[in-house]
């Protein structure tokens, strides 16, 4: 039981390139399915760290742990007292993954808005100082002929 309590020490110690302490999380696809891996927290923003590894044969003693505590789909398995912690941790992170994403579309739409804005305005200038042009023109050539 001790060699258990030193191994999730350890396997949750570990971390990323960028510094963050890794998930360890569950495979839920066909080919994969119920397969451990370790992902960084940071997977989907900004900071570019893409940080994945699966978990090797000798820590698969970890997986008797994480058919206790029910973890599945996805689903962090550290087991023990943190379940609970460790389910709401994830649903944060899933939530802050969702507005990341979110955010990031706003700001590609608001960047193709400000180019259409920026478009639009030239072209109101453009038709203005036309428009002026002309009447000169017209007053120019009307004062010719008389």
């Amino acid at each position: 039981m001790s060699q258990s309590c030193a191994s999730s020490a350890e396997m949750s110690s570990k971390v990323s390139g960028c510094g963050e302490r890794l998930l360890l999380l569950k495979a839920s696809t066909v080919k994969n399915k119920g397969r451990l891996f370790w992902r960084c927290r940071n997977w989907a923003t900004n900071s570019h760290c893409n940080y994945f590894e699966w978990v090797d044969d000798e820590e698969s003693d970890f997986q008797g742990k994480e058919k206790e505590s029910g973890a599945s789909g996805g689903k962090r398995v550290d087991g023990g007292k943190k379940g609970e912690e460790d389910e709401v941790s994830l649903k944060r992170e899933k939530i802050m993954l969702d507005l990341m994403k979110k955010n990031k579309k706003l700001k590609m739409k608001l960047q193709q808005e400000k180019k259409i804005g920026t478009f639009l305005f030239f072209l109101v200038v453009i038709s203005w100082v036309s428009t002026i042009v002309m009447v000169f023109m017209l007053l120019f050539k009307v004062n010719c002929n008389v």
